[in-house]
């Protein structure tokens, strides 16, 4: 009885860690303004903090950035397509309740 549980927990974490690294395709806005930088997903209207293990996010930000200055606007919106994987909660001192966290690793600017 004892194996045949430890068999299946250890199956049921081996499913839930292969959910947490798959890379999907999103489609959404980002918004990035003084204290905003996040991602809404169009289909499921879920908000994202982005970030990534090299400079793609930071190169977004700095695109950003110039654009806010360019429309000469406090806040600048895109919309983007994201390679990237939901790490599920955002847990940073500024997410609310249902914010996610995604590892992002490729977006594309989608003209509007």
């Amino acid at each position: 009885m004892i194996k045949k549980i430890a068999v299946l927990l250890g199956i049921g974490l081996l499913f839930s860690n292969c959910t947490n690294t798959q890379v999907k395709e999103y489609e959404g806005v980002y918004t990035f303004g003084h204290e905003v930088r996040i991602f809404k997903d169009t289909n499921t209207k879920t908000d994202y903090w982005l970030y990534s293990d090299d400079k793609k996010v930071q190169e977004l930000n700095n695109y950003m950035e110039s654009l806010k200055e360019k429309e000469k606007n406090n806040y600048s919106e895109v919309n983007i397509r994201i390679k990237g994987i939901d790490e599920g909660k955002a847990t940073n001192g500024f997410a609310e309740p249902n914010d996610k966290k995604m590892k992002v690793i490729k977006y594309e600017i989608i003209e509007k």
